[in-house]
C-alpha cells in the first residue's frame, strides 16, 4: 500500500494543465475552513474484496445477509454502471467498451472506495493493465485524487483522436456518395452511429462518476485536489459533445445515402 503525503498542485501537475484550469476559472484560494477538514489516508489498495466487503457490514443501505441477493445486487451493478454514494463509501461499476470492436461485450469491474483508499474488484485484469500504463509516468508526488484523475483518464486517452478519425471517414462516405461511387452501404453508416451511440452512454456513466467524486459529500478527497475531477469533467464534456456532432453528421450522412 503506498502512502501519499502533503502536495502542491504545481507540484504534480503539467504547465498545461495548470492553463487549463486557470482558463476555466478553477484556481481559487481554498477558503481557510476548508482546510480544517478531515483529512484521509489517501491508500491506494487493489487487491481482491469479497461481496461481503463491498455490500454488507453496517452500511444501512447494504443488502442484508442473503448472499444470493448481494450476487443480483452484483450482477445488476455490472450492467447499470454508476458511481452510488453509501453512509462510510463510495462503491460502484466501470463498463468501458472496447474501442476496436464495440460488439464486443464491455469490459467491466467494480470499486469501492473510502477514508483509507479505493479497491477494485476485477477478474480480468484490466484494472491492473491501467494503473501499468499510469505508472510508467513516475510521480513525484502522488495522491488518491491523481490517481483517480490519471485512472479516469487513461480510460479516454484515445478517444479525441478516435471521433475525428469516424469524422474523417463520414467525410469520405459523403465525397463518395456525392460522387455515385458504389463503396458506401447503408450498414457502414448505421455501424459508426452505433459506435457514438455507445461512446455517448460511456460517457454519460463516467460523467455520473466523475461528479460523485468532485461532490466530496463523504470528504474522501482534500478540497484542493477536487480540480482533478473538474479538469477531468471538462474533457468529458468535450467529449460528449464531439460524439454528438458526429452522430449527427452520420445521421446525415444516412439521409443523403437514401
Amino acid at each position: 500500500m503506498e502512502d501519499f503525503g502533503e502536495l502542491s498542485l504545481e507540484a504534480i501537475l503539467s504547465d498545461d494543465e495548470i492553463a487549463e484550469l486557470e482558463q476555466s476559472n478553477e484556481l481559487q484560494e481554498t477558503p481557510p475552513e476548508q482546510k480544517e477538514n478531515k483529512k484521509s489516508n489517501n491508500n491506494i489498495n487493489t487487491e481482491d474484496l469479497t461481496l461481503e466487503d463491498l455490500f454488507g457490514g453496517d452500511n444501512p443501505e447494504s443488502v442484508g445477509d442473503d448472499e444470493d441477493n448481494k450476487l443480483l445486487l452484483c450482477a445488476d451493478a455490472l450492467y447499470h454502471p454508476e458511481a452510488k454514494v453509501n453512509y462510510d463509501s463510495i462503491t460502484g461499476t466501470f463498463s468501458i467498451p472496447h474501442r476496436d470492436d464495440f460488439e464486443r461485450n464491455p469490459i467491466q469491474f467494480a470499486f469501492a472506495l473510502d477514508e483509507k483508499g479505493i479497491v477494485f474488484i476485477d477478474d480480468h485484469n484490466n484494472v491492473e493493465n491501467i494503473i501499468e500504463k499510469i505508472n510508467t509516468k513516475k510521480q513525484r508526488l502522488p495522491s488518491l485524487e491523481r490517481f483517480l484523475y490519471d485512472f479516469l483518464n487513461q480510460i479516454i486517452a484515445e478517444d479525441m483522436q478516435m471521433l475525428k478519425d469516424y469524422e474523417h471517414e463520414l467525410d469520405n462516405m459523403e465525397y463518395a456518395i456525392l460522387n455515385d461511387y458504389d463503396s458506401i452501404t447503408s450498414e457502414s453508416v448505421y455501424n459508426i452511429r452505433s459506435d457514438i451511440r455507445d461512446l455517448k452512454n460511456h460517457y454519460e456513466q463516467l460523467i455520473d462518476i466523475a461528479q460523485v467524486f468532485e461532490a466530496n459529500e463523504n470528504k474522501f478527497f482534500k478540497e484542493e485536489n477536487l480540480r482533478y475531477f473538474s479538469i477531468y469533467l471538462n474533457r468529458l464534456d468535450r467529449l460528449y459533445e464531439t460524439s454528438s456532432s458526429v452522430r449527427d453528421y452520420a445521421m446525415q450522412i444516412s439521409d443523403l445515402y437514401k
